[in-house]
């Protein structure tokens, strides 16, 4: 595993932001190696993971997805929040942002976002999360201008992080202007 240092800190975060996890060998059939969620919880088994930063990811899906949607996620996120939204007139202005947010980008863009942010947070380098082979690259290449788009401030999520309260907007978007919140630090950490 990747970055093992940074498992520890990662479980106790992502417990005491709310998010249900556990260790178990169950986690095999899930998306990424070693994780697997199973009715909005994650389960992770160490001794398969590719990264422990790939937690921080999964935690991501859950935690920007709205309360009432978070024990519809089981297996493959994408399909379950397809499934969860499946009827839901999200064309209507009236919509919750989030919902729309997670049926235009499937809540992947969101997911990056938090957990970069959640690099930043815990103080651990963001090649935690976006190490070699991650998002698809190549088994020796990092995912080197998505990191470079969130440190700008310029990748898709963080919008909706931002639209939904998660986040205030990234300094190059108020003129320079910090506040406590600006992206990547958190209002909060879940949806709601």
């Amino acid at each position: 595993m990747l970055s093992p240092e940074a498992l520890a800190p990662i479980l106790s975060f992502v417990d005491a932001i709310g998010i249900d996890i556990g260790l178990g060998t169950e986690a095999e059939d899930g998306f990424l190696p070693g994780i697997r969620v199973s009715n909005g919880r994650l389960i992770v088994d160490p001794e398969r993971l590719h990264t422990s930063g790939d937690i921080l990811h999964e935690a991501g899906h859950i935690a920007v997805t709205p309360s009432a949607y978070r024990s519809r996620i089981d297996g493959n996120v994408d399909e379950a929040l397809a499934a969860a939204l499946h009827g839901i007139d999200l064309a209507d202005p009236a919509a919750d942002p989030a919902l729309r947010g997670l049926a235009q980008l499937g809540g992947e863009m969101q997911a990056i976002a938090w957990s970069y942010a959640a690099c930043i947070h815990l103080g651990l380098p963001p090649k935690v999360v976006f190490c070699p082979g991650a998002y698809g690259m190549p088994k020796d290449q990092q995912p080197v201008q998505m990191v470079q788009q969130l440190e700008m401030g310029f990748q898709p999520g963080i919008q909706w992080l931002v639209m939904t309260g998660m986040t205030d907007p990234p300094t190059i978007f108020t003129g320079g202007r910090v506040t406590a919140h600006s992206y990547p630090r958190m209002k909060r950490w879940l949806q709601d």
